[in-house]
């Protein structure tokens, strides 16, 4: 009988060791590689947008850089802005204007 105790706890005890390192270590193994992924993924997007004109395809590294350009070739973005009031959605107007005038030229 003491053999018998003996035996199924033993076999008890490598059950709930096998079941509680499997599943801590699975989540754990888990959540880390879900973790470096997301640590992959961030740092591929730390990369700069490239910003295009919007009156041709010249690509540059930032807005005010575009914005100089864009006023170099006649249109001041941000006097009309300014001198129009436009909120969010009418730069978007704006902007889809420029483009869509551009690509008609």
């Amino acid at each position: 009988m003491a053999a018998q105790a003996s035996t199924s706890a033993a076999q008890s005890e490598p059950r709930r060791d096998n079941y509680s390192s499997g599943s801590d270590s699975g989540s754990d193994s888990s959540s880390s590689g879900d973790e470096d992924e997301w640590l992959d993924q961030d740092e591929e997007q730390e990369e700069a947008p490239a910003i295009i004109s919007l009156l041709d395809d010249h690509v540059f590294p930032d807005v005010m850089s575009m914005l100089n350009y864009c006023k170099d070739k006649g249109l001041d973005f941000l006097a009309i802005r300014d001198r129009l009031n436009l909120d969010f959605y009418g730069l978007i107007k704006l902007i889809n204007f420029s483009r869509s005038s551009y690509l008609i030229s």
